[in-house]
């Protein structure tokens, strides 16, 4: 048996050094391929060392490739087609953390060699339902661009691929979305993600005489979401005033490790205590009492840690009501923590 981890991100990184590790101790061949290069992220730090032999890199480009305009990406998805063909190799099982464009080109290279290699993908994150006449144009030509076989070359709707076989999400309304969306998946299944336990295990902290709220950020611009940042904006600097004024409360801004603190120099901070990647996310969960966020995935892992969880809805519209995050409290100022 032979796999094939495909790195894009951190929370990737975390779940696929567990699954390598357990490969490798019941005898199976295990690569690893980080995009780093393409991305412009750091995610090798993640893995543990004994992997390193394991780790294949691609090399740098110009510019993020998530943060490039569409000529740009066409021309990286050209160069990398190329040279998906010459390097990858034959794997009977592949392994991803979604279903992007440098993914499909991975996976139309690994099946070139072994055409019946198993593709999984294990989603690591939440989703909502995309509506609309847009939305559905969207997946429209997503199809359309799999029967002419440029579907890396398009936008794309995550988990709906028809090259992928199984699908692992985290929480039943994620399966729920990606059925919305048309995902043909032989199986998805709903499970904990390995780098969970280490969640599980930030159920403890020190005491302290103050109320320990953390806030979770995302990466708004590194998407392209211009109004989701410019609300997220709202979000810090509601934050930092209610951070001033508080005699009860500790507020820490945990910084997307896809964002920038640097964007928001324009706000007043001084009152908060920033996380922008010097700490994990376990070590910042193990700190708080309360967790907050307006649109986060990292509610989720709160809640595994035994955190209270709350949706903040001041600036984004409420949660649809067959989210996880629709399950959860919200509240409209933070002063309704201050009680």
């Amino acid at each position: 048996m032979s796999t094939l981890f495909v790195v894009q991100n951190d929370t990737h990184a975390k779940n696929f050094n567990i699954l390598a590790r357990e490969a490798i101790s019941r005898g199976e061949a295990v690569s690893i391929l980080l995009l780093d290069g393409a991305t412009h992220e750091s995610t090798e730090q993640f893995f543990d060392e004994t992997l390193t032999p394991s780790i294949n890199r691609v090399e740098r480009t110009a510019r993020a490739f998530y943060r490039s305009g569409g000529l740009h990406r066409a021309r990286i998805c050209m160069r990398f087609r190329a040279w998906a063909r010459a390097e990858i190799g034959s794997f009977d099982h592949v392994v991803l953390g979604n279903d992007g464009a440098l993914q499909k080109i991975i996976v139309k290279a690994a099946r070139a060699r072994r055409p019946n290699c198993r593709i999984t993908v294990m989603l690591d994150g939440l989703l909502t339902r995309a509506k609309g006449s847009r939305a559905l144009a969207k997946r429209l030509m997503q199809r359309l661009a799999e029967r002419l076989n440029l579907d890396e070359f398009v936008p794309s709707t995550v988990g709906v691929s028809r090259m992928i076989d199984d699908i692992t999400v985290m929480h039943a309304s994620v399966a729920d979305v990606l059925r919305f969306h048309g995902a043909s998946a032989q199986s998805i299944a709903i499970s904990p993600l390995p780098r969970h336990a280490a969640i599980r295990e930030t159920s403890g902290r020190d005491a302290s005489g103050k109320t320990r709220i953390l806030f979770l950020g995302s990466a708004y611009l590194w998407h392209g979401e211009h109004t989701g940042h410019d609300r997220q904006t709202a979000d810090f600097a509601a934050l930092s005033h209610f951070a001033a004024r508080s005699a009860h409360c500790q507020c820490r801004l945990r910084i997307h490790p896809r964002d920038d603190v640097s964007i928001y120099r324009q706000l007043d901070l001084t009152g908060l205590q920033i996380s922008d990647g010097k700490t994990s996310l376990e070590e910042d969960l193990m700190w708080s009492d309360v967790v907050v966020a307006s649109r986060s995935s990292g509610l989720f892992d709160a809640t595994l840690a035994g955190r209270r969880a709350v949706v903040y809805t001041a600036h984004f519209p409420a949660p649809e009501d067959d989210t996880f995050l629709s399950s959860l409290p919200s509240i409209t100022t933070f002063e309704e923590l201050d009680q």
